[in-house]
């Protein structure tokens, strides 16, 4: 349902950068700055379920969003048989929420569920937060029970981590010699948490190496109670079985357990290609024969225990990131070419 009172979103936007070129051509710049404010951003927002309604769209409040996009390139080698040129690439994108109205404590884009995680924004938010339950610390230390289990905190959610990376760089080569190119793309991720939607079910059921401990007491890092209203370095030893694994007030709830550094490095493709130009072709009346052969997204070195992190559960255009998982993973590719022209 809309809002009957809704008006249009205003949109303001400032960009400017600089278009450099040294040394005949052979290094180039292009930097880029660019900030969007949007007023009376148009959401859908939730509502009680007893209205009968699950949302209402309506004005949700004002937002920015400003980066900075570089671009560095540069010809190494630059001869009749010989080309290497190297492109540099590097980017970052941050949103902030400036507000929201005041019958909005917060907006939810998605909602794990019993675990817990949320994709949602508050007034002075970053855009992209993630919001769950954590862990009892204590002067900053995980704190353990007379038990020697952690304890998860259920009274409300915090933020737990933020899906947009701390920036997005790339390092590309391209090299011809003579009719041989050879060309890749190496892409690098700093930052950005992801929320495995499938991976609770998977603890629950002893699936990941993190469950491979079993029927062991094991005395966990933190501190406990040290019987004067302080607390000291715990010493007591825990049962870790299958109902610790599977407990949602002591482990498989906890946002450190659930919420993943997605960083990567990967080699986003690579490429062969060859020309030929001999009496062959010429023979054959060919204007041009070239073969090539190629690979997209088939290595990736990252932290995150899971399928490939660059996926997203949810599609474009929803607003949510940092949920994986659940979804067919990305795929590998390659291909074969032949180019044949008269």
């Amino acid at each position: 349902m809309g809002d009957l009172d809704i008006v249009p979103e205003r949109n303001q936007s400032t960009e400017f950068g600089a278009d450099l070129r040294f040394m005949k051509d052979r290094i180039r710049l292009d930097y880029a700055y660019y900030k969007t404010r949007v007023k009376d951003q148009i959401f859908t927002v939730g509502t009680a379920y007893s209205s009968g309604l699950s949302g209402i769209t309506r004005n949700a409040g004002d937002y920015e969003v400003f980066g900075h996009e570089l671009l560095v390139s540069a010809d190494i080698i630059r001869s009749n048989d010989f080309r290497w040129e190297l492109i540099l690439n590097w980017s970052t994108s941050e949103g902030k929420v400036l507000e929201i109205p005041d019958d909005i404590e917060s907006i939810i884009f998605a909602d794990s569920g019993f675990a817990g995680i949320t994709s949602e924004i508050r007034a002075g938010d970053k855009m992209g937060n993630l919001y769950g339950y954590k862990w009892r610390y204590e002067n900053g230390e995980r704190y353990l029970d007379a038990n020697g289990f952690p304890e998860i905190v259920l009274d409300e959610r915090v933020k737990v981590g933020n899906a947009f990376p701390d920036f997005i760089s790339s390092l590309g080569s391209n090299f011809k010699w003579k009719g041989i190119g050879f060309n890749f793309l190496l892409e690098y991720k700093e930052g950005g948490d992801l929320y495995d939607s499938g991976l609770r079910n998977s603890i629950r059921n002893g699936n990941p190496l993190s469950t491979l401990v079993r029927d062991e007491e094991v005395v966990l890092d933190g501190v406990m109670d040290d019987g004067s209203g302080g607390f000291t370095t715990n010493t007591t030893p825990a049962l870790i079985d299958q109902d610790y694994y599977r407990n949602s007030n002591v482990y498989n709830r906890a946002a450190e357990i659930l919420v993943q550094d997605a960083s990567w490095v990967k080699l986003r493709n690579v490429s062969l290609t060859y020309d030929m130009d001999n009496k062959f072709t010429r023979d054959l009346k060919m204007e041009k024969l070239s073969l090539s052969v190629s690979a997209s997204n088939i290595l990736v070195w990252t932290p995150f225990d899971g399928f490939d992190p660059e996926g997203n559960q949810y599609s474009a255009g929803s607003n949510v990131y940092g949920f994986t998982g659940l979804s067919v993973p990305l795929s590998q590719s390659y291909s074969f070419g032949l180019n044949i022209s008269f």
